[in-house]
């Protein structure tokens, strides 16, 4: 089909990130603050890609295997979650959890900043489904240049560092994106349905 674009490799990119964010942990040393039970970031909606939300979607699978009990209690959360999250102007088709392409994220995510995460074990503050984590969570933590964007550190981060150390620190990433037609969605519709 003319002007039609390769799909994209899942596994590529997560490997370029990785490696991108491996880089970007040791120009931060000891700047960086993200530990595991660090959950500050696992609180608030945000879009996830059709790559994002397939790729937990097999991780809950995998979860299943292993510990079914586990898995359905983060299926009950994930239900919990989009309860909350139809109740208050959802910016897009609250049923399904399609995303229109125009929302304002830091609204939303406002409204709803206090709801945890459905893959956050609330116990340890570590993600259950860790190795299959959305690339807004993969990219979160160290400056960040992503696609010519400049994204800030975590606020937890860099605390005491000056303009110069977080620049020297930041890390360039260019990634392919998605260019299916399936719509962007919420990581608590991923993981329910």
């Amino acid at each position: 089909m003319p002007g039609a674009s390769a799909p994209v490799d899942d596994a590529a990119v997560l490997q370029v990130i990785d490696t991108s964010m491996r880089l970007a942990a040791e120009r931060a040393g000891e700047h960086l603050a993200c530990y595991r039970g660090c959950a500050v970031c696992c609180f608030g909606p945000f879009p996830i890609t059709a790559n994002d939300a397939a790729r937990l979607k097999r991780g809950l699978e995998t979860l299943a295997q292993s510990d079914e009990g586990t898995a359905a209690a983060l299926r009950r959360r994930a239900e919990g979650a989009i309860a909350v999250l139809q109740s208050k102007a959802f910016p897009g088709d609250a049923r399904s959890g399609s995303l229109e392409d125009d929302i304002d994220e830091a609204a939303f995510a406002a409204m709803h900043g206090n709801l945890a995460c459905p893959a956050l074990d609330a116990k340890s503050g570590a993600c259950l489904l860790y190795e299959y984590r959305p690339i807004a969570c993969r990219t979160y933590g160290p400056p960040l240049r992503l696609n010519g964007e400049a994204l800030p550190a975590c606020p937890m981060c860099f605390k005491r560092a000056n303009t110069e150390e977080i620049e020297t620190a930041r890390v360039v990433l260019e990634i392919p994106e998605e260019q299916d037609d399936k719509p962007r969605t919420l990581i608590a519709f991923a993981l329910a349905r």
